[in-house]
């Protein structure tokens, strides 16, 4: 999209019609009605307002005065004293068309809550993204060279990333690096908060159902670490040691980090597939990652000192679903059935080599296809 802020007044606007091709002849010949929240300094329209200077390559002010634009001016945008009006303006012209052809902006949390619709976005790097969890981290993962290097308040809006985002910002809480107090307990208290949010799986769990989008453990391990540096009356206000793992979703895992009862130390276990993991901790994101296979040559390239400790055992079944058998003694597989089965040499249930392997349910072996079932990669 090309043209200046303002400058796109109706909804059929060539512009937009270009960006959605398939709905041309659906987009109405009248005029945009939009909304926001009076010079307002807090939540998501700050965040707006900024994304508007960049948008717009500095034509509107950082932070500007959305009532100051030529919709304001013109009657086809409205201010409002809080979100929860401006976001009943919307509602109330979905069901009573008072207000047809509205825009705002929400948060997803919001967005979600009150059942309204929102659009996809193109983003820096030209691709079309919709607004998930994974595409405001893919944001945070765009910036990852001003994470490494210590930057954690960078901005991450309009990331550069196939991914990402557009509208992606991360919440800060400002704390003083050196603070002198006769009771040093309230900083040290907030600082095992602060931690706890990113540790513990059930906070994680809450902030993902309002729609919040978790640090990407890059953002984790630096944040963790970063807390060492904050001091009080001269000494460390955090002195909590913290382990960062990752790997597939072995319920074992999530157990021992629940009930471990350590309190010299925190052990946060995050699900990922295996090779996610080795790489996060070859880049130094965690300290530890569970695996289910031998590493290869490439990744002990990637880690020489990475040693593989024995944790638990597993063993894998063949799980099958034959109606016909229910009631029934299980079905007998040795390696050989399996892979042949997963080969596709051996494609039906009725197969001679698994009847031989079955005398005791010797005609029940339906002549059915055997279908398989892939699970997730871990």
């Amino acid at each position: 999209m090309t043209k200046n802020i303002s400058q796109i007044t109706r909804w059929n606007d060539t512009a937009i019609a270009g960006l959605n091709p398939n709905i041309t002849a659906r987009l109405p010949d009248a005029d945009i009605l939009t909304s926001f929240r009076n010079d307002s300094a807090v939540s998501s329209t700050t965040v707006f307002k900024r994304a508007l200077n960049v948008f717009s390559n500095g034509t509107f002010a950082r932070n500007g005065s959305l009532a100051g634009l030529p919709p304001a001016a013109n009657g086809f945008s409205f201010g409002y004293a809080t979100d929860a009006e401006r976001i009943n303006y919307v509602k109330v012209s979905l069901r009573h068309h008072s207000h047809d052809n509205s825009l705002t902006y929400l948060n997803s949390y919001e967005a979600t809550n009150a059942s309204l619709s929102y659009a996809m976005m193109v983003n820096a790097a030209g691709y079309t993204v919709t607004a998930t969890q994974a595409a405001v981290q893919a944001a945070m993962t765009a910036y990852r060279p001003f994470i490494d290097n210590g930057d954690l308040t960078v901005d991450i809006l309009n990331a550069n990333g196939s991914a990402s985002w557009p509208l992606s910002y991360i919440s800060f809480a400002l704390i003083p690096q050196n603070i002198t107090t006769p009771d040093c307990s309230n900083i040290q208290e907030l600082l095992l908060f602060l931690s706890w949010t990113q540790l513990n799986a059930k906070a994680s769990a809450v902030a993902s159902s309002l729609g919040d989008t978790a640090l990407i453990n890059a953002y984790r391990r630096r944040l963790i670490d970063t807390m060492g540096t904050i001091y009080c009356n001269g000494q460390k206000a955090f002195k909590t040691a913290v382990l960062l793992g990752m790997g597939p979703p072995y319920t074992i895992y999530y157990t021992w980090v629940a009930n471990y009862p350590s309190t010299a130390f925190k052990v946060q276990y995050t699900s990922a597939v295996s090779q996610t993991a080795i790489t996060e901790m070859a880049a130094g994101d965690i300290d530890y990652a569970a695996i289910s296979t031998e590493l290869t040559a490439a990744q002990k390239q990637l880690m020489p000192d990475a040693e593989g400790v024995p944790t638990i055992g597993y063993g894998i079944l063949p799980v099958y679903n034959i109606s016909e058998l229910i009631g029934y003694d299980p079905v007998i597989m040795d390696w050989q059935a399996i892979s042949d089965i997963f080969l596709n040499k051996i494609s039906m249930w009725n197969d001679p080599y698994l009847v031989g392997l079955n005398p005791h349910l010797a005609g029940l072996l339906p002549n059915k296809p055997i279908t398989i079932r892939p699970t997730r990669r871990r």
